[in-house]
């Protein structure tokens, strides 16, 4: 049976996440290519059988990695349906500061924020569509 995690354990687990996605941010800017293999290393050291990955759950990000390429990236993926920031959360796996950061700070003056259509007091966002066509076209 685990022990229940103690504050000194849920310090340095923190501390190694820090630097894996630091370290891996590092290795991304240098070689794509080997920071892919590296991911799917990861990945293959997790036991995935359960098919989590697959089911549409929400899958873990690096936040140190672009927030707004993750939102711009989904955005296209969908044909650039406006969405609300629960649902780019959900399917970003974003954290809500991450997600504010993409919008607020690394997307300003390539999104559009709308009053939703269906009601209620959340905003739908969606890219502007001169970067929406530029996206589509590889740009």
């Amino acid at each position: 049976m685990r022990r229940p995690a103690t504050f000194e354990d849920i310090a340095k687990t923190s501390q190694i996440q820090s630097e894996i996605a630091l370290a891996f941010q590092r290795l991304s800017e240098l070689d794509e290519k080997a920071a892919r293999s590296f991911a799917q290393r990861m990945l293959a050291t997790l036991d995935f059988s359960d098919g989590s990955i697959e089911s549409g759950e929400r899958k873990p990000r690096s936040e140190t990695a672009s927030s707004f390429t993750a939102v711009r990236d989904y955005l296209i993926s969908v044909g650039n349906a406006p969405k609300t920031k629960p649902q780019l959360i959900e399917a970003t796996g974003l954290s809500e500061g991450a997600l504010h950061s993409a919008l607020y700070t690394e997307g300003r003056g390539e999104l559009v924020f709308a009053k939703n259509p269906a009601g209620g007091k959340l905003k739908v966002i969606c890219l502007k569509d001169d970067v929406y066509q530029a996206a589509k076209r590889g740009n």
